[in-house]
């Protein structure tokens, strides 16, 4: 079977699609060429709603959707090609966006967003494809007929550091390490031994992420607190370690440096001893290129900038469903 079907007038109606009620569409919307079709195809009653691919040529046959015949699903394969496929159905009388499935596949870099519905203003027609430059997402809206573009910014660890959790990349590596010479590794892949850039309690996460999800031989890695002159303990980038950083009974005050546990949370350990694995530490790499839109409704006018989403693994990027969500929703329909 294809993804081919004829459209019914309620789909038509509710979709917006300009082929109308009859036309061939795909799952997108999107009209079905002629060249898609074998020659004399289709050829069927209207009643005759559902078409599949030859498997000689590839070509469309229309067919009766009750017939059994052979399944082929297909999602986005991860290539340089630019590719944004997303398919939407718009319901106007509930006045929601349905988004069933979208990808992205931008120079090696992959995203998809399946089974959401988003809230839409009533001035919205239709969401179309636009195809992304260089590592941005790009949606067209709709609004009052007249089409406007808004770009979503993707944000990308290094191939080095295939791990990632909240704003954080990271890289496993091999051992045994001292703290010293752990410290180093990191820091000839331009990287740290890991500590908090911003929310404790977010880095913590991370941390517990890290070890436990990601390698079950990361066991106690070497952290970037260091007690500095025998008297404060600090990070990485000279921020005192904050109390809440320790685990209980911690620090004992009795050795320099530190590893982290599988909460996420700091207990003294002896700089001379080693462990058997280094994590390091990276922040992710910031695409520049960015985009304003400003979209006209009948109730205000709404600039639309570009929007940092937070993603990251070898080669690959996701978006997180929720959160991409999120954002579609605050900046494109309210």
């Amino acid at each position: 079977w294809s993804g081919a079907v004829r459209q019914s007038a309620a789909a038509a109606a509710a979709g917006g699609d300009s082929g109308g009620a009859g036309s061939w569409v795909w799952p997108d919307g999107s009209p079905v060429p002629a060249d898609a079709w074998a020659q004399g195809q289709p050829n069927k009653p209207t009643t005759v709603d559902c078409a599949y691919i030859s498997s000689s040529t590839g070509l469309l046959y229309d067919y009766s959707c009750s017939y059994t015949s052979y399944t082929l699903c297909q999602e986005c394969s991860v290539g340089k090609s630019n590719e944004l496929t997303m398919a939407v159905t718009v319901d106007r009388e509930t006045n929601t966006i349905e988004v069933v499935p979208m990808c992205v596949n931008n120079n090696d870099y992959y995203l998809t967003l399946d089974g959401i519905v988003l809230e839409t203003s009533p001035n919205i027609t239709r969401i179309e494809n636009v195809t992304p430059g260089h590592h941005e997402v790009c949606i067209k809206a709709n609004y009052d007929g007249e089409p406007k573009t808004l770009c979503f910014q993707v944000i990308v660890c290094s191939s080095n550091f295939p791990h990632w959790s909240g704003e954080y990349c990271f890289h496993i590596g091999d051992g045994p390490h001292t703290q010293i010479s752990a410290e180093n590794y990191c820091l000839d892949m331009s990287a740290s031994l890991p500590y908090p850039m911003d929310d404790l309690n977010e880095w913590q996460t991370a941390m517990n992420a890290a070890i436990t999800d990601w390698n079950n031989d990361l066991d106690l890695p070497w952290s970037g607190a260091t007690m500095q002159s025998g008297q404060n303990w600090t990070w990485s980038n000279g921020d005192q370690v904050q109390t809440t950083a320790w685990a209980t009974g911690q620090p004992a005050e009795s050795e320099s440096c530190s590893v982290i546990d599988s909460e996420g949370l700091l207990n003294e350990w002896a700089c001379s001893q080693s462990r058997p694995k280094v994590l390091c530490q990276a922040t992710y790499s910031t695409i520049t290129t960015t985009t304003t839109s400003t979209m006209s409704t009948s109730a205000a006018t709404t600039t639309i900038t570009t929007i940092t989403t937070i993603t990251t693994t070898a080669g690959l990027v996701f978006f997180s469903r929720i959160y991409f969500v999120q954002l579609l929703r605050n900046r494109l329909f309210n």
